[in-house]
């Protein structure tokens, strides 16, 4: 033999001969029952070979990241406040497992301090759908505001536009909140009552509505004999407070 190769092929020969022999037990070549029960063999469980690596558990923050060694390092979004696996190579580089042995991302390792947090590469994507929601409902606040107040609103808004800046859609908020507790009319008139004195804020007009009497509820058409209460005894008998002796010993 010259080589481990060739010791290997015949190694392989001499197997298979072997086994195509009757077995001196059984009576019958061991290749041939190999055949008949290879179908009923268990299948050997497979292992993710980065199970066997030792690894050291890190928490995932709210907001994707996970420190190591005072650096941070995005990992995927769904996996934020959960724990997953680290396995550092050679002091150089960083794989990253969940609990399961999936290999979510690998790193390079800083070698230095970061100068500022790494950009994750989903927040970008979520930060456009916010922005593009919250752009949706600010939209549907204005046409809200202005549908609801006719034009003395939308003069209004113009004015809250240029007065309050970003906490105008607050405003109008707050001034469509008015209407649980004053008619629309009322909160048209404190506006267009705004509007002649130059003051663009939501305190005024609750100021001006303050001083208007609220309207009682109607009690119009109101007989108890309609009101549908449950057909059920709701006194209590009053042997229902008597202690009996066990009771009694502990008071």
């Amino acid at each position: 033999m010259d080589s481990l190769s060739d010791f290997a092929v015949k190694l392989r020969e001499f197997q298979d001969e072997y086994n195509k022999r009757p077995h001196s037990t059984l009576g019958r070549p061991p290749e041939q029952m190999f055949e008949e029960e290879k179908a009923h063999l268990l299948k050997i469980p497979s292992i993710e070979p980065a199970l066997l690596q030792f690894k050291e558990p890190r928490r995932v923050s709210n907001d994707g990241y996970i420190s190591y060694d005072g650096n941070l390092y995005p990992v995927p979004m769904r996996y934020c406040t959960k724990r997953v696996w680290t396995e550092i190579i050679y002091g150089r580089r960083m794989k990253v497992y969940d609990e399961a042995g999936k290999l979510l991302s690998e790193f390079d390792l800083y070698l230095q301090k970061q100068a500022s947090r790494p950009v994750h590469p989903e927040h970008e994507a979520m930060n456009r759908q916010f922005q593009e929601k919250k752009t949706r409902v600010r939209s549907a606040l204005v046409e809200k505001f202005i549908s609801t107040f006719g034009e003395a609103g939308q003069v209004y808004l113009e004015g809250l536009r240029n007065q309050a800046g970003a906490n105008l859609y607050w405003h109008l908020a707050e001034i469509i909140r008015y209407q649980n507790i004053y008619t629309t009319e009322e909160i048209i008139t404190a506006i267009k009552e705004c509007l002649n004195i130059g003051s663009f804020h939501k305190n005024s007009i609750k100021r001006l509505l303050e001083k208007k009497e609220i309207t009682p509820l109607s009690l119009a058409g109101y007989n108890k004999t309609n009101l549908n209460l449950p057909s059920m005894k709701i006194k209590r008998d009053l042997s229902y407070y008597d202690l009996n002796e066990s009771e009694a010993a502990i008071s």
